[in-house]
């Protein structure tokens, strides 16, 4: 389906030269006129889930290259990317850091919802646009902060989307069990999911929580597979997951396995082992671009620039990064922070990934969801869950 390691190779790259030129200095401050301005990116440039944020990384630099060089903005747009470490208390720290930058005028931020929970009264409190591309927690727009948005459906969206699909094309399941790596990311998807379950009449034989990265899960697995579930949902991201599936089959289990869209890597695969992993589907928060006609400018752009093709999280980044763009030139440019937040509020455009427009709490007003399974060793994409 997609080939994230490239992608995150080319990603690293660029991001290290991007943080040698935005964070060695302390400010992002523009030099140029009054009408410029920085826009924020916070995402795991290290760790484990860098190759997850790397095509989103490189989406969002795309869009602010292409924006500069059309050549009709009011200023220029200049991009910091800085490191959150998918660490709940960096996410906050960085937060602190835009804000008190007055040249900066919006945060992309962040990929988890654990870390973007945490950032979020940061952002509210300097009245900055906080806006995402993938945290999906529900509780993210329930706060009443009236500085965020997110271009991607929400965790209960997608459980709606899974179940749906489960149940029209897997007649076979009556029992799920669900795991997750009990974090904000991670726990909210299972419970939500666990519900919809309920509500189509599936029996939940168990839900069980992991500690992320500990490697072995067959003790955690022995007991959940004892109660005989039909299908595994799986709510951790790729490498725990991949473990999971790896373990699950050796421990014998031949029942379905379905996921959030954290298992969306190739390392998944590669984990898992092919044959552990061949027939396993998610739900992505939006469609795969590279199979929309809408998209095809922006796939051939990005492939072009990161020789890779784009995947539905790069998809929704440069969607995000054009919605900042759009609201910013609106207001004539500048760093008038509390302007830029209304003009996004009445957003209405459409972007590679369908409509965008958001409602009274920042949520999407038509949100996407997607299927995408493992066939022959690769992410295919299936098709919309309707």
């Amino acid at each position: 389906m997609f080939k994230f390691k490239k992608a995150a190779t080319v990603a690293a790259v660029a991001v290290t030269a991007l943080s040698a030129l935005t964070a060695c200095g302390g400010s992002a401050t523009p030099s140029g006129g009054s009408k410029d301005a920085v826009i924020g990116l916070a995402m795991p440039v290290s760790g484990p889930d860098a190759p997850l944020a790397a095509p989103m990384i490189n989406a969002v630099k795309l869009a602010i290259d292409e924006a500069n060089a059309k050549g009709d903005l009011p200023g220029k747009l200049t991009l910091s990317v800085q490191d959150d470490q998918s660490s709940p208390s960096v996410g906050a720290s960085l937060a602190r850091k835009f804000c008190g930058d007055t040249g900066t005028v919006a945060a992309i931020a962040n990929y988890a919802s654990s870390i973007t929970l945490n950032a979020q009264p940061v952002y509210n409190g300097c009245d900055m646009t906080q806006i995402v591309p993938t945290a999906s927690n529900d509780t993210l727009t329930t706060k009443g902060f009236k500085n965020f948005f997110r271009v991607t459906a929400k965790n209960s969206d997608a459980t709606v989307g899974s179940v749906k699909w489960i149940t029209a094309n897997r007649p076979n399941v009556k029992t799920v069990a669900t795991i997750d790596a009990n974090d904000a990311s991670t726990a909210d998807t299972a419970t939500q999911f666990a519900d919809q379950a309920k509500k189509a009449n599936l029996n939940v034989a168990d839900s069980i929580h992991i500690t992320a990265n500990q490697g072995d899960f067959r003790g955690a697995l022995t007991g959940l597979l004892s109660k005989k579930p039909d299908l595994i949902y799986i709510a951790a991201f790729y490498n725990d997951s991949g473990l999971i599936t790896k373990q699950a089959r050796e421990l014998g289990y031949q029942g379905e396995i379905f996921g959030f869209d954290g298992l969306d890597s190739p390392d998944f695969i590669t984990i898992a082992g092919k044959d552990a992993a061949e027939g396993v589907h998610i739900a992505s928060l939006g469609l795969d671009p590279t199979k929309n006609p809408s998209a095809s400018g922006f796939v051939e752009a990005y492939t072009k620039a990161y020789q890779t093709a784009p995947n539905s999280a790069a998809s929704q980044s440069y969607d995000t990064a054009n919605v900042v763009i759009n609201a910013w030139k609106s207001i004539g440019g500048g760093t008038d922070r509390k302007a830029l937040v209304e003009a996004i509020k009445k957003t209405d455009l459409t972007g590679v990934g369908g409509k965008i427009s958001f409602d009274e709490n920042g949520d999407m007003q038509k949100p996407q969801v997607g299927i995408t399974g493992v066939k022959s060793g690769k992410w295919e994409f299936v098709g919309a869950a309707e």
